[in-house]
Formats: C-alpha cells, structure tokens, sequence
C-alpha cells in the first residue's frame, strides 16, 4: 500500500515582512536622531555655563551680566545644531567699577584696571552714567569710553576654546550614554 503523504503549502506575504523591517528601521533611526539630540542638547548646555563664566571672566564682568546678553537655542531632529547667541553692543567702560579719580576716570574693562587721563564720570540727563572725554577745545562735544561686547568675547580667547575642549572630551561619551539608553528603553518596549 502506498503511503499517502499530505502536502503543506506555507505561504508567506512578503510584504507584511518588509513593512515590519522598515518600521523596524524607521524606529531604529527614529531612536538614533532623538539620543543624538539629547546628547548634542546635555553638552551644549554644560557649554553654555562653561562660556558664560568665561566670557564674564575674560571681560571682567559678573557671570549674571554676562548671562543676560547671551542665550540658547536647542537642537531638534530637524536641526541638530545647538546654538549660543551673544546679543549686545560694546558696554560702557562705566559698568567695569568705574569711578573717579583725581588724574581721571578709573574701571576694569577686560579685568585690568586702568586711570584714564583727562576723563571723567557724568550722568546724563536719562539716567545713565559713564566715563567720558572732551573730544573738542570747549566743554561739548564729549565722547563716551566703551568696553568689551559680549558677542565679540564670547568667541575669542578662553571662551571659545573652553567651548572647543568641552565639547571635544564630552560629546561622543554622552552620545554613547544616550544610544545605549535609548535601546535599553527599545528592548523593555518590546520584551527583547
């Protein structure tokens, strides 16, 4: 007698396959672009204190000052760009201890106190008080003493390298922080 063998047909769709892999994929670069963002986003914030402090040291400011001129802007997965933005023009020498003295006007713009000769403190009419200097024979015209601007110092000097070593030392560490975190959080997901 012969043996009767049943035949089985598998079918498989090829296309739920192929859906799966690209969300799959879809999913994996989903993951990579929101670590890489985190990542970017943690160190630029560490670099923003660390440029804050510095561009107050290096112009002789106080770091709150020096914090008000400048701001922040985060990166996204459509932008993966951090960005520090210095606003401002150059500040009165009058904001660096400014004071008088008997041979002229004194302050500490970029942390080294100098006497300027032949000038004096005033406040105007408006309420604002700076160092000035004759700039005619007569009593007028005067002209106002300035110092640093926070955008100028913020990319010069120890601010900028101070940007530059810390994001050299510390993004490709976070970056792999935040990767492995991010499929620890993909394995709990789905039981992996």
């Amino acid at each position: 007698m012969a043996r009767f063998v049943p035949l089985v047909e598998v079918r498989v769709d090829a296309s739920e396959i192929d859906r799966l892999a690209r969300g799959v994929g879809e999913l994996a670069a989903a993951s990579r672009d929101k670590a890489t963002v985190r990542a970017i986003n943690h160190v630029g914030n560490k670099g923003f204190t660390a440029v804050r402090r510095a561009t107050a040291r290096q112009a002789g400011l106080k770091v709150g000052d020096a914090g008000k001129a400048m701001r922040k802007e985060l990166a996204s997965t459509s932008a993966p760009i951090y960005r520090i933005i210095g606003r401002g023009a150059h500040l009165p020498a009058f904001k660096f201890g400014g004071r008088q003295t008997r041979r002229g006007a004194s302050a500490a713009p970029w942390k080294k106190r100098r006497v300027f000769p032949g000038t004096f403190v005033a406040r105007m009419g408006t309420g604002h008080v700076g160092i000035f200097r004759r700039t005619g024979s007569k009593r007028l015209p005067v002209r106002e003493l300035w110092g640093p601007s926070i955008p100028v110092e913020m990319i010069r000097d120890d601010a900028k390298t101070t940007f530059e070593r810390l994001v050299d030392s510390e993004l490709l560490p976070r970056l792999g922080h935040e990767l492995a975190r991010e499929v620890d959080r993909i394995k709990a997901k789905y039981g992996l």
